[in-house]
């Protein structure tokens, strides 16, 4: 199995998962096994880090002055001919195993133990590329690990910078304010509206032709649009600095979003980062002057009512501006943990 992951600065890892053939196998199979995973390798481009990880039925030893750079100082054991056609394959392929860089005890290394001699031996690996094992922070068994397998769990850190997926945000919808539904006239008038509305849909909502979702597709749409005519949509509660209707900071944001977007798409280049900075600084300018703008003449307007001696207009301007008081309620557990009391 493999798996591409995006990296940043346009570069990618390339995972395979493997499970190669054992020792008593035939050479047809371990020829076969090679050869496909020699094809795989070659499929991946030259720019990709590449991460083998699976049980490789192997034993590669540790004779590091033969096979330097495939092999560190701290390997397990003595090769067999299975680790000798491994070892041959990641010198081939320029690759290292990295279970054999890091220097810790036999019991963070072994992970299999054969079963007639009770010998602990090291047959899984994590292989990389030898010009990325700067980013193998370590590579261990991990002891504790219970997976119903009579092979320990190998895990390996590795650094990796992942690039973050592009999420395109669409429109916000807005929210309606079902509050007015308390007031009657406004009920009746939400219910007069949808009567209608279900009533121009009688014969399609009553046709068996129709599936069940679409009939209640029908049937929200014909709720949210009665609901939007009658009782329309929530408005802020206070009072913001932002002025949306403004044209200028619209263009800007949008020239903004377009050049973040197209900077996710090639976090390489250079103009094109360079190009969104520079927009972001202009935005911010834009908004800076916008809120200092709508501060002054609310500061100008309190002022006046202050001194009006005006504390019924004075105090509703504060409000608007800082918005309404929440009160949350908080539970607490008396003394003897039984009961909550709320405050």
């Amino acid at each position: 199995m493999s798996l591409r992951i995006p990296l940043v600065k346009n570069r990618f890892a390339t995972l395979l998962s493997l499970y190669a053939p054992t020792l008593p196998s035939e050479s047809e199979a371990k020829d076969s096994f090679y050869q496909s995973l020699d094809e795989a390798l070659r499929r991946i481009p030259k720019n990709d880090k590449i991460f083998l990880l699976g049980d490789f039925n192997a034993r590669v030893g540790q004779n590091s002055s033969i096979w330097s750079g495939v092999l560190g100082r701290h390997g397990v054991g003595q090769a067999n001919a299975n680790g000798l056609r491994l070892l041959t394959f990641c010198s081939e392929h320029n690759l290292t195993i990295t279970n054999t860089i890091f220097q810790q005890k036999a019991k963070y290394k072994t992970l299999w133990m054969h079963p007639r001699s009770k010998h602990w031996h090291l047959i899984d690996y994590v292989i990389v590329r030898r010009s990325d094992i700067r980013d193998v922070h370590i590579t261990r068994a991990m002891r504790g690990a219970e997976c119903w397998t009579d092979h320990r769990l190998i895990m390996a850190k590795v650094h990796m910078q992942v690039r973050p997926p592009l999420r395109l945000q669409g429109p916000r919808r807005r929210r309606l304010d079902c509050t007015r539904l308390e007031n009657p006239d406004a009920r009746n008038e939400f219910c007069c509206s949808l009567a209608e509305k279900l009533g121009g849909m009688e014969l399609s909502l009553s046709s068996s032709e129709n599936t069940m979702d679409q009939k209640w597709n029908s049937i929200s749409s014909a709720l949210y649009e009665a609901a939007a005519q009658t009782i329309g949509y929530k408005s802020k509660n206070h009072q913001d600095w932002f002025d949306e209707n403004s044209e200028t900071i619209n263009d800007l944001l949008k020239d903004m979003h377009r050049a973040h977007r197209a900077t996710l798409k090639s976090p390489s280049s250079s103009s094109t980062r360079q190009q969104w900075q520079r927009i972001c600084r202009e935005v911010q300018r834009a908004t800076r002057v916008m809120q200092n703008e709508w501060w002054t003449k609310k500061a100008y307007e309190i002022q006046s009512f202050a001194d009006k001696n005006d504390m019924h207009n004075f105090y509703n301007a504060v409000k608007k501006i800082y918005g309404p008081i929440s009160h949350c309620i908080t539970p607490l557990k008396t003394a003897d943990g039984l009961s909550i009391v709320f405050c």
